[in-house]
Formats: C-alpha cells, sequence, structure tokens
C-alpha cells in the first residue's frame, strides 16, 4: 500500500482536513492492520533468525512424531494382524500402548541440563567444603567458649582471693599502727612525769586492759593471715607457660580432647624411615581468610538498585505506551464508525441511482439518446442533443461517478462490465451510455 489510492470517499470537502490515512483499510474494518503500520518494527539478527529456525524445526519434528504415534495408537491392531487372516476380527482388543508426548522442542535443553549437572556437582563440592570448614569454625568456636569460662573462672577466683588477703593484710596493718601509736602516747606521758613529779596514789589499769585487748586482736589477725597463706589452703593458679612433653613419651589425643586447630596428630610409629616415636601434625579447616565472594555484595547491591530504577522506568514507559495505544484506538474507533456512515450512505445512493436507471422515464430518455446519437454519427442531423426532460434528479446523481474510479470486488461499489441495465440495440455506445451501465 506504498502509493496512495483515490476514492470517492476521500475528496469529499469533510475528509480533506483531515489526517491523510488509508480509509479503505478503515472501511473494511482492519483498523489492526492501520494501527500496526504506524508502529516500527526492528529487524532481527542473523543469530535470532537461526534459533527462531532451529526452534520452528525441532516443533515441526515434534509434531511429526507426534502424529505418528497418535497414527499408531488409532491403528495398533493394523500392524499384528495379517490382510487375509479371518481371525484379526474376532481378536480381543489390545490395551493402548503409552504415549510418549514431544515434550522436548528446544534443540538447547540438552546443554542447558548438561551445564546444569556440571554446576550441580561443582555446588555439592563446595558445599563439602563448607559444611568441613563449619565443623571446623564450629569446633573451635566451642573451644574458645570453654576456654573462656575457665579464664573467667580463674580471673575470680583470683580476684576474690586477693580482695581477701588485702582486707587482712590491712587489718593487721591497722592493728599494728594502733599499738604503735599508743606506745608513743605512753612514751610521752612518762617522759612528762619524769620531768614533773607529781605524787599521786592512782594506777594505769584502763590503759592496761586496753592495751591487752589490741594485743589480743593484733595476734589473732596475724595468725589469719598466716593459715590463709599454708599448705591447706591451695588456690587454683594456672601456669603461663604449658610445659613440654619428653621426648619418648606416648600422646593420646581424644576426638572429644578440648585442644585447638593443628594440635591433632598421630604417630608415624616409623613408617617412611621416620623415628619411632615421632609425630605427624593434622591440619584443621579453618579458613585463614573471608571469602573473595564478600567483594561482590556491594556490586550486587548496586546492580540491584539499578535494576529497580529500570525496572521502574519500563513499568513508566510501558504505561505511557499503554495510554497513548488507548487513545489511538479510541480515534481508530472513532474514524472506523464515521466510514461506517459514509459507507452506508453511499450504498443508498447507489442504490437510488439504480433504482433510478431501472425506470420507464430512464430507459425512454436513454432509448432517445441513442437514436440521437445514430443519426449524429450518420450525419443526418447536425443539431446538438436536445436536453431531456424528467431525468433532473439523474443528471444532478451523474457526479458522483465522474472520476474514472477504478474496479472493486466489494460489495457497494461501481463495476465498469456489469450488466444492471438491460442492452439497447445498435453497435455503437455513447459516453453517457456507459457511464450509466452498472
Amino acid at each position: 500500500m506504498g502509493e496512495t489510492r483515490k476514492t470517492r470517499l476521500g475528496s469529499t470537502a469533510a475528509l480533506k482536513a483531515r489526517k491523510a490515512e488509508d480509509h479503505i483499510l478503515l472501511a473494511r474494518g482492519l483498523s489492526a492492520r492501520q494501527t500496526g503500520a504506524n508502529i516500527p518494527l526492528a529487524s532481527l539478527s542473523q543469530e535470532e533468525i537461526e534459533r527462531d529456525l532451529r526452534h520452528m524445526e525441532a516443533y515441526s519434528n515434534a509434531c511429526t512424531i507426534y502424529s505418528q504415534q497418535y497414527y499408531i495408537f488409532h491403528n495398533q491392531n493394523a500392524s499384528k494382524d495379517l490382510e487375509n487372516d479371518p481371525k484379526s476380527l474376532h481378536r480381543t482388543p489390545q490395551p493402548p500402548p503409552l504415549i510418549a508426548m514431544p515434550v522436548r522442542i528446544d534443540p538447547e535443553e540438552e546443554k542447558r541440563l548438561a551445564n546444569l549437572r556440571q554446576k550441580i556437582q561443582q555446588c555439592e563440592a563446595q558445599r563439602e567444603v563448607y559444611e568441613g570448614q563449619y565443623l571446623s569454625l564450629r569446633a573451635h568456636y566451642i573451644y574458645l567458649s570453654q576456654q573462656l569460662k575457665m579464664k573467667r573462672d580463674d580471673v575470680n577466683q583470683r580476684f576474690d582471693f586477693l580482695q581477701s588477703q588485702v582486707k587482712k593484710r590491712g587489718r593487721l596493718v591497722a592493728l599494728q599502727r594502733v599499738r604503735l601509736q599508743i606506745l608513743r602516747d605512753t612514751l610521752q606521758c612518762v617522759q612528762y612525769r619524769e620531768k614533773y613529779p607529781v605524787e599521786h596514789s592512782g594506777d594505769a589499769a584502763e590503759l592496761y586492759t586496753a592495751w591487752n585487748d589490741i594485743e589480743s586482736k593484733w595476734k589473732k589477725a596475724e595468725e589469719d593471715l598466716k593459715s590463709s597463706s599454708s599448705s591447706g589452703n591451695i588456690l587454683r593458679w594456672s601456669a603461663s607457660h604449658i610445659p613440654k612433653i619428653p621426648t619418648g613419651v606416648p600422646l593420646l589425643l581424644s576426638q572429644l580432647a578440648e585442644q585447638p586447630g593443628q594440635a591433632a596428630a598421630w604417630g608415624t610409629c616409623g613408617a617412611f624411615g621416620a623415628k619411632p616415636h615421632s609425630m605427624l601434625w593434622i591440619e584443621n579447616q579453618v579458613p585463614t581468610g573471608a571469602p573473595e565472594t564478600a567483594e561482590e555484595l556491594p556490586a550486587l547491591r548496586e546492580e540491584e538498585a539499578k535494576l529497580k530504577e529500570e525496572i521502574a522506568r519500563e513499568k513508566a514507559l510501558n504505561k505511557e505506551l499503554q495510554m497513548d495505544v488507548i487513545a489511538r484506538r479510541k480515534k481508530n474507533d472513532e474514524l472506523v464508525a464515521m466510514m461506517a456512515l459514509l459507507r452506508t450512505e453511499t450504498e443508498a445512493a447507489i442504490t437510488r441511482h439504480n433504482i433510478l436507471l431501472e425506470s420507464d422515464i430512464a430507459k425512454k430518455a436513454a432509448l432517445k439518446l441513442h437514436e440521437q446519437e445514430e443519426k449524429n454519427a450518420d450525419g443526418t442531423d447536425g443539431t446538438t442533443l436536445p436536453e431531456v426532460s424528467g431525468l433532473k434528479e439523474d443528471d444532478e446523481n451523474d457526479g458522483d461517478d465522474e472520476g474514472g474510479a477504478e474496479e472493486e470486488d466489494d460489495e457497494g461499489e461501481i463495476l465498469e462490465d456489469g450488466s444492471g441495465k438491460r442492452p439497447v440495440d445498435g453497435d455503437s455506445e455513447s459516453p453517457r451510455s456507459k457511464r450509466r451501465k452498472l
């Protein structure tokens, strides 16, 4: 539809101001074709074309296989019975065979399954490695938790012990200071009385009582301090260095031992030329560093944010495109309705025109015109054609047929070689009679 086709409908004054569109397609109700012609289509690449061809071939093969199996299902006894065997008609019907539906249409499915199996094997191996690392980390965590608990208990015991010792020594020092102060006061009193002797009959009973009380308390505090540091009160005090195992002493390690990683070993027993008491240390599976995939997490998060923005943008574009399509569809529906109305009016005008041409007045006028044309052709009369009365309405409708419309096979269109009018005797036909033929 590259060239523009001229029609009677396009020549009206009401449609000249509208946008140039293919009204013939719209009059036939092909609005989808008109809409699709305005949407640009991107050409496919060579790879996409080859992939589509492979899919089409695979689908064709699957349909062929299915049709063969369908034929076998409906003619299952024909392949087992003979043509001339009378017993074949009286055999019991066999159960229908199982039909394998052609489910594998994509030719690249085998390749994807192979890649998937390979990825599953790799993931399984990686899972085993991660499980070993998890067990090692859990054992190491349990060991450190137990060590921390023991260290906390040890620190608490040491703190309580040192706090009690500080309290006892403080009490002893305080009593010693009180004794010393009493001695100083007594010495000063004696020195003062020596300088100024005075006769008196009193005694120092109260001073002796206080001194004896302080002396007894001091002795008791000293005994308590000595008893706390005796061999009977043993306090657990962890050593700073673990003692080494002497050479030649066998070492037995249990799987339930509270040992950290790189502490388990097994004896070689002189294998491979080693010493009889040598040990082979077993390495643990604790990961030395963080995996490299941890650095990919920020990049994946950024990519996720970008993809979300792109999805939101695509949704907005799709919404805008949908609104545009709805508006265009409404416009196309209005245009199709208008063209349907014009088509109905045109069919009514053509029907009225055909009815007028079939009337007796039109036939008489056509006969007179034909006779007049024959006379003019013979040269018997050189006068002009007279105006025929009674065909005013017919002459007014003659303008509908002017313009040389092309021949169309649609209903209601004007055809050049129709048989709607009764032929008139004579070989020659005037242009006016040709124009009036249906």
